[in-house]
């Protein structure tokens, strides 16, 4: 993440002068005393050893022989301190050895310029999501600003009034959303950078993240996990929490905690009518053009309204979002400048004459500020700054788009040297580094900083010192100029630029592989989709992981992947059906493979099983009908992936038929062919398989096909060092004991869970895999069932506890309600232990959290879990009138009928709930007489009856639960 500031004071807000003052010396490039730098690198060290989970960092020790290290001492607790830091921070580590070296010249000559550099990567983007605190020092983040947002002229005249409306309505007005509206050009962008920079005293103490959905490939699905790791201070990790509705629901839950304000700058690319024409002018545009194209940016802009912590959405678009159609708002809709602020723009731009007649040349542009910025250049530049000299432009178009591309056409004629350079900053999709440009144009580094401020100068691109840009309308001129093929040949050109910058070797966020995301994506625009799917699925140098698409998918940034497969999918379809290029069939395959894969981690498992089903379509072809043989791995493979979605879509025996042509297939390459490389993928395929067997209730032979998945991972595991493999071998033993349980194997069952746990409690305790934490959650809870059911009561009940630590930590904590239906179920099965040993009121207690939790986000709108609260509130009714409670089992049953009435009304009624709710009103039913009394809606009752009429069907056993017995 890029941080831009004007200086040290609006990085962070301390509560110790002393450090404020360090901090600011630094990166003024001043002389920083002994006492200054070690409190910058002590507060940067604290940070990072923090975060990584040192909770034992001696601050004494590390203060001591920082003064003993500038003593030219021998300072040992330093030297492990960096050293762990690095260890701990691998993403770090290049700047932490820039501390070391800074620490080890006492003398200060090079220790400022290495401590600056530091600092920058070290304290501005990671200090800066440093929670707030109560110790003495206090800090606060940085504001988020994505490079490019604040671009401001140094002239900027007019909007006077619209500035008014921002300072009141905020930080802290009467309005949670401000919308600035218009065209393109119009100043949207400037308007908003001028009221920031005029009011970050009054945002000291907020989060600000701003970002700019207009910029091509920010997305909606990227800007989640952005503004997400900045509010969590830098805790959320997208592999926990992929899905982008779920990422949707814990940003409102964090703006409604946390003061903070969200600039959206040119939201419209995140509405429908723009995600297929970016260029759609927004006139005229329908409720249904200006909604939102994700759901989860319709919540969020209709949860804004109702936040009253402080927190606010400031955005700009070229039309309101159609969620803030009936919101309270400021809304200015900007036009063209009024005529005196209109006169002084000209006027800075050094253009000369009468009022009148500058009033008269802006008239003929429509007072528009672009056009204006633009004609005052050239009038300045070329005519003397004369304004009578503006009929020589020959404007002759009533439409505003085209005398703005007639006036960029005479400015051209004198720019015909930096064409080459204007070129590649219109092709280039994102801000343009000065390092590539110098580098694909072949010229000297110098000479492209003096041509790009001189194209500032003219104010045809925006440049800062280090990238520039050109405004949409400047772009979309440029590129309509290129010849045809021209934009695809420089736009492959910056994928490989981008292709060839640094990778780390063990990449952690998204940052560290954002070149070959942009690689990725200036291929897909050139249209090269061969180059695109070398960047995408190719191993990359010096890169560990196999593959940026491997990646993504393996660090939660899902969305993104299938962003740039449906990219590579559009230009295979046409390359192969449009233009008959067959031999790119397995490759359109494997495109359609990776993005099923991609949607199935999603939840999305419809269209993953779509998708998967186009892979095998084409693969069978190939295989079957053409004699690819070499292939063959290829299709069992998009066979096992179906089968994993069928299986989770609830089509079992669908799964099962998908898997065993998948293993007919590997069984044949490993055991007949000696492809020893593929018994990974021959066991990942019989645990699958064993997986939807379990489902459909064949347990021996489910236990048969997760016993020779043990077998191959075991040997893989332990005989041949694939330590990366456990993971797998611990769900194989996890799952392998389900089926036990449910055979009625049970000490074999509980043997299976500790193994499972054995990997777990390694990979996450020891090993910081923090994403298997629930993992390790449900093998707890699994082994605790089993336990409960051979009568080893004290057993199942610390099982599940650990089973119920870790999942309310997860949910409460941190977010995850996605794990709600997981909590309920371990405090479900930590009740009925309870229960069974006689503690009926620790029961009836923890039942009564699990119902609750459940009733609550069935109240937010998670239907899906409504089977597991039928078979909670049954059990719980059950236990209470046992209890002698009947007005509260009534209660609880009343709760179950409005909640499978409401969703019979909505026609959201699945097979799994109609079974469920069934089975409820069967246990209802001979204790109707008994609750009846106690305020049971026995016409209620009676509705739902006769609504489900269907036959029941078997719904799939829950995680660690025995079917109960109201």
């Amino acid at each position: 993440m890029a941080i831009r500031r004007q200086d040290a004071s609006d990085v962070v807000r301390v509560g110790s002068a002393g450090f404020a003052s360090a901090v600011t010396t630094l990166l003024a490039g001043k002389a920083a005393p002994v006492a200054v730098v070690i409190a910058v690198i002590t507060k940067a060290m604290d940070l990072f050893l923090a975060r990584a989970g040192n909770k034992g960092f001696d601050h004494t020790g590390f203060v001591a022989a920082m003064h003993a290290r500038f003593a030219n001492q021998a300072a040992t607790t330093l030297s492990d301190a960096l050293i762990q830091a690095a260890n701990l921070e691998p993403r770090y580590r290049n700047e932490i050895e820039r501390l070391a070296e800074a620490v080890n010249d006492p003398s200060g000559a090079a220790r400022n310029e290495l401590l600056r550099t530091a600092i920058q990567k070290l304290f501005l983007e990671a200090g800066q999501h440093s929670p707030p605190s109560v110790d003495s020092t206090v800090y606060w983040p940085a504001h988020w600003v994505q490079p490019g947002s604040q671009m401001v002229p140094g002239e900027f005249h007019g909007r006077s009034k619209e500035l008014a409306i921002l300072r009141s309505a905020l930080p802290g007005g009467e309005t949670n959303i401000v919308c600035v509206i218009g065209l393109p050009g119009q100043g949207k962008s400037s308007l908003l950078a001028r009221w920031y920079h005029d009011n970050l005293k009054g945002l000291a103490d907020k989060a600000v993240f701003w970002c700019r959905p207009y910029e091509t490939g920010y997305t909606f699905a990227r800007f989640l996990p952005e503004v997400l790791d900045y509010l969590t201070c830098g805790q959320f990790d997208p592999k926990e929490m992929p899905d982008p509705s779920r990422q949707s629901q814990c940003l409102c839950q964090l703006l409604r905690r946390r003061p903070t304000l969200l600039v959206l700058d040119g939201v419209e690319r995140w509405l429908k009518i723009w995600q297929g024409d970016p260029d759609a002018s927004g006139i005229g545009a329908t409720q249904d053009d200006r909604a939102a194209a994700e759901g989860g940016l319709g919540l969020l802009l209709r949860d804004a309204a109702s936040w009253v912590n402080g927190s606010a959405i400031a955005l700009t678009s070229r039309a309101i979002p159609s969620d803030l159609d009936d919101c309270p708002k400021v809304l200015e809709e900007l036009a063209g400048l009024d005529e005196q602020a209109s006169i002084a723009l000209l006027r800075a731009r050094g253009v000369q004459g009468k009022d009148d007649q500058l009033a008269r040349a802006a008239w003929v542009y429509e007072n528009h500020p672009l056009a204006l910025n633009i004609l005052g250049s050239l009038l300045a530049k070329r005519y003397g700054g004369k304004v009578e000299r503006v009929g020589e432009l020959n404007i002759l178009s009533d439409d505003r788009q085209h005398r703005l591309g007639h006036l960029l056409g005479k400015v051209f004629e004198y720019m015909q040297p930096q064409a080459p350079l204007l070129n590649m900053v219109a092709c280039c999709l994102v801000s343009t580094p000065v390092g590539m440009l110098a580098a694909l144009l072949q010229d000297p580094e110098k000479q492209v900083l003096d041509a790009l401020e001189e194209l500032a100068d003219w104010h045809v691109l925006g440049f800062d010192g280090q990238s520039a840009e050109a405004h949409a309308l400047i772009r979309r001129y440029l590129l309509d100029r290129l010849p045809l093929g021209q934009a695809g040949a420089i736009r492959c050109d910056i994928a490989r630029w981008f292709a060839g910058r640094p990778i780390p070797e063990q990449p952690q966020v998204l940052q560290d592989v954002l070149p070959l995301v942009r690689a990725v994506e200036h291929a897909l625009a050139a249209g090269n989709v061969a180059l695109a799917a070398v960047f995408m699925y190719g191993t990359t140098a010096g890169m560990h992981h196999p593959a940026l698409s491997a990646w993504l998918q393996s660090f939660g940034y899902l969305s993104l992947d299938v962003e740039l497969a449906t990219g590579a999918i559009e230009l295979y379809e046409a390359l192969v059906h449009k233009e008959g290029r067959r031999e790119l069939r397995n490759d359109l395959a494997s495109a359609y493979n990776n993005r099923g894969n991609a949607l199935g981690d999603l939840g999305q498992l419809d269209a993953a099983v779509a998708d998967l089903g186009k892979a095998i379509e084409i693969r069978e072809a190939l295989v079957h009908k053409e004699g690819r043989r070499e292939l063959r791995n290829d299709l069992a493979s998009v066979y096992n992936n179906r089968g994993v979605a069928l299986d989770d879509l609830g089509q079992s025996p669908a799964a099962v038929v998908d898997s065993g042509k998948a293993l007919d297939i590997y069984e044949a390459l490993v055991n007949e062919e000696g492809r020893r490389e593929l018994r990974k993928d021959l066991a990942s395929t019989y645990n699958n398989r064993g997986v939807a067997k379990r489902g459909l209730g064949q347990l021996g032979t489910a236990v048969a096909d997760f016993g020779k998945a043990l077998e191959l991972y075991e040997t893989l595991v332990y005989k041949e060092g694939r330590r990366e493999l456990r993971n797998d071998l611990a769900k194989a033993y996890n799952n392998r004991g389900v089926a036990k349980r449910n055979l009625g194997q049970l000490r074999a069952a509980v043997a299976d869970y500790g193994k499972a746990l054995e990997l777990y409690e390694t990979l996450v305790y020891k090993e910081g895999r923090r994403e298997l934490r629930n993992d390790l959650a449900g093998a707890y809870n699994n082994r605790g069932v089993a336990l409960r059911i051979l009568g080893q009561l004290g057993a199942a009940v610390a099982d599940g506890g650990k089973a119920i630590e870790i999942r309310e930590a997860l949910l409460h904590q941190e977010g995850r309600r996605e794990l709600t239906g997981d909590l309920e179920s371990a405090l479900f099965n930590q009740a009925q232990a309870h229960n069974q040993a006689g503690r009926t009121d620790a029961a009836r207690k923890i039942m009564t959290r699990g119902a609750s939790l459940l009733g609550e986000a069935i109240e937010r709108g998670r239907l899906d879990l409504l089977p597991s609260f039928l078979q909670t509130a049954g059990v719980l009714a059950g236990l209470l009138a046992k209890l002698g409670e009947p007005e509260e089992a009534a209660n609880w049953a009343n709760r179950a009928l409005r909640f499978t009435n409401g969703a019979i009304a909505a026609g959201k009624v699945s097979p799994v709930l109609r079974q469920s709710a069934l089975r409820f009103l069967d246990w209802l039913n001979p204790n109707m007489s008994a609750l009846s009394g106690a305020g049971l809606d026995t016409k209620l009752y009676r509705e739902v009856r006769a609504a489900l009429d269907a036959p029941p069907e078997s719904p799939p056993a829950r995680e660690g639960q025995t079917p109960p017995q109201p």
